[in-house]
């Protein structure tokens, strides 16, 4: 059975990650005889619905090691009180222009990466996004703005370490 080994290299060089798995389709090296992909028919099985999972998480990791480094925030914002998703969402634009401003500010741009849960209903609405630090600014600062920019609820801050297993386990929660 044909292997393919794939390298990627994170930006900063920190993070090398090599994959080397089997494959049918590389096997033969003729195209005639080379096993092609059948075209889309009916719903995607539950296995490729897994694998494809998978690939996203793998994705976004190798987004957030290259853009992201340990001292950075992963942070949680939640309701006081149950409101509506349309609000919801009104107010999480307007915590991100906020946000956009405060770091226009101190002369960085703002680079986040942003989820919504429970949208469909189940569990409490709430949110997380995995902010940069701002070297010279200090966390009280930050911290502050945040809870200024985000008027529905409090926030909870945890760091992130900045580690090949922490990008995969925030990639995997998102």
């Amino acid at each position: 059975m044909g292997y393919i080994e794939r390298k990627w290299k994170s930006q900063n060089g920190v993070f090398i990650i090599k994959d080397k798995y089997h494959s049918m389709r590389m096997m033969p090296r003729s195209p005639v005889t080379r096993e092609r992909r059948k075209k889309r028919t009916g719903k995607t099985t539950e296995l490729q619905e897994k694998i494809n999972l998978r690939h996203r998480t793998e994705k976004l990791a190798r987004l957030i090691m290259d853009n992201f480094q340990p001292g950075d925030w992963w942070i949680s914002f939640k309701l006081k009180e149950v409101v509506s998703l349309d609000r919801f969402k009104d107010e999480y634009e307007k915590m991100i222009r906020r946000l956009r401003g405060f770091f226009k500010k101190h002369n960085k741009e703002l680079k986040y990466i942003a989820v919504h849960e429970n949208i469909c209903g189940r569990g409490r609405l709430h949110g997380h996004i995995l902010l940069p630090t701002i070297p010279g600014v200090f966390f009280p600062a930050m911290k502050k703005a945040l809870e200024k920019a985000w008027t529905l609820g409090d926030c909870h801050f945890q760091p992130y370490e900045g580690k090949a297993m922490d990008a995969m386990r925030v990639a995997a929660y998102m």
